[in-house]
């Protein structure tokens, strides 16, 4: 109540289990977070541990599930079915997934994000309400994987850009003023460059954005108002700067430079290119690979005994091929053999 007292925008509760000797949240709690929360008027989120999460969070009555569960495999109709009765929505976050579980084994990875695309696919399906969002703070800023994964789980772009607009305006209780382009709502405009309808992904290239440039109303029959004087001053700056520059090409001289020379210039200047494209490219190769280990990461896994030969197997992940020792034996053989990658 003190959160609610205190004015915040809404109530997120994580389900995840506690470590011992902690217990779990249990449903009446969660229930009682439900009905102080709307009685004062805001929404509940809730971050599911896995599918029962889902469907108990729902039936308890919250507003938005936060995040798919990638350890549960696909969702079936017993839970989507739920979800969509108590109006329920949700914000899959599925790149989420692939910052939060770099550290594993590619295999892992790429079954977790599978689930998630699955369980994305199972609630569109369904004509579940899909709000945007990747969980920014714990993935990059760009998008781009959001809106793929999205059109891998079959939504479509009229979809996500509902998702991106009218879901979330109608969902938040501001669609009188969000969310469309009509006049008297404000005119939060988005430019973007590229055919979005053709290739989803170039909703990630924003070139400009336009805030709250709504309640101006203009009339065709409006008499324009004469230009200031700063405007005039600008004009006439222009202007003298132009008459600079054709002057300046007029009196211009044309230099002839040797042909080989020319040529020879080029070719150093294409070599040069190449080389430093090749290095960026290499440096940002081993920055991703130096992202899939870290201090934090359990090196025992790739442990390798001294008396066996190490076995090098190729992980192919986002196009890049990683090379990691595989173990000779198991995990529990390997514990007590110091670990080297």
């Amino acid at each position: 109540m003190k959160h609610l007292d205190a004015g915040v925008d809404g109530i997120k509760v994580h389900l995840q289990p506690p470590a011992p000797p902690n217990v779990p949240i249990p449903v009446s709690a969660l229930e009682a977070a439900v009905a102080a929360a709307h009685r004062a008027g805001k929404p509940v989120f809730v971050h599911p541990n896995a599918a029962a999460d889902v469907t108990t969070a729902a039936r308890a009555g919250v507003d938005v599930i936060a995040h798919t569960t990638p350890t549960s495999g696909p969702w079936d109709e017993s839970i989507v079915s739920v979800m969509k009765g108590k109006r329920v929505a949700l914000i899959p976050t599925l790149m989420g997934w692939k910052t939060l579980l770099r550290h594993e084994r590619v295999s892992v990875q790429e079954s977790s994000v599978a689930n998630t695309v699955a369980q994305l696919r199972a609630w569109n399906s369904f004509g579940g309400i899909t709000l945007f969002g990747t969980d920014l703070g714990a993935v990059d800023y760009d998008p781009t994987d959001e809106y793929t994964l999205m059109a891998q789980a079959g939504m479509t772009f009229s979809q996500i850009l509902a998702s991106l607009t009218t879901a979330p305006s109608e969902r938040f209780g501001a669609s009188d003023r969000l969310g469309r382009i009509a006049p008297g709502l404000d005119a939060d405009v988005t430019i973007i460059r590229g055919d979005v309808a053709s290739n989803v992904s170039t909703l990630a290239d924003v070139r400009y954005t336009l805030r709250r440039r709504s309640r101006r109303r203009c009339s065709s029959t409006r008499v324009p108002a004469p230009p200031s004087s700063s405007s005039v001053k600008r004009l006439l700056t222009l202007a003298v700067v132009g008459v600079a520059l054709f002057a300046s090409l007029a009196t211009a001289q044309i230099v002839v430079t040797d042909p080989a020379v020319t040529i020879k210039n080029a070719i150093v200047a294409t070599l040069r290119q190449q080389v430093l494209d090749t290095a960026t490219q290499q440096a940002q190769r081993l920055y991703r690979m130096a992202r899939r280990l870290s201090a934090f990461s359990d090196l025992r896994k790739y442990a390798i005994s001294d008396d066996d030969t190490p076995k090098w197997r190729i992980h192919v992940w986002l196009g890049d091929q990683f090379l990691y020792a595989k173990p000779a034996r198991t995990f529990a053989a390997n514990r007590s053999s110091p670990a080297s990658v």
